[in-house]
């Protein structure tokens, strides 16, 4: 676990140290809220329910996350790191 959570902050610490992750993390919350405010109408409906706000995640993740994760391969090839890790 502990190999696992040092990969990870490693990896959250490079992908934050350059502007692309606030970049992707603006656009994400712009485009999500933007849409349930004004296109989906959430002032106009009479709960406060934020059920639409959250179904509407996995279509942005759709073409995001792709985009994120190709930095990750660029980088992996550029440094010609194993495709498979073993961990054991």
């Amino acid at each position: 676990m502990a190999r696992i959570l040092s990969i990870a902050r490693r990896e959250l610490a490079a992908y934050f140290g350059t502007p692309v992750a606030y970049i992707v993390v603006i656009f994400f919350l712009a485009i999500t809220s933007g849409w349930f405010f004004f296109v989906n109408g959430f002032f106009a409906e009479d709960t406060a329910s934020l059920r639409g706000y959250f179904s509407l995640w996995p279509i942005v993740f759709i073409p995001l996350l792709p985009a994120i994760t190709m930095r990750s391969w660029a980088e992996e090839r550029r440094q010609r790191t194993p495709r498979a890790i073993c961990i054991s």
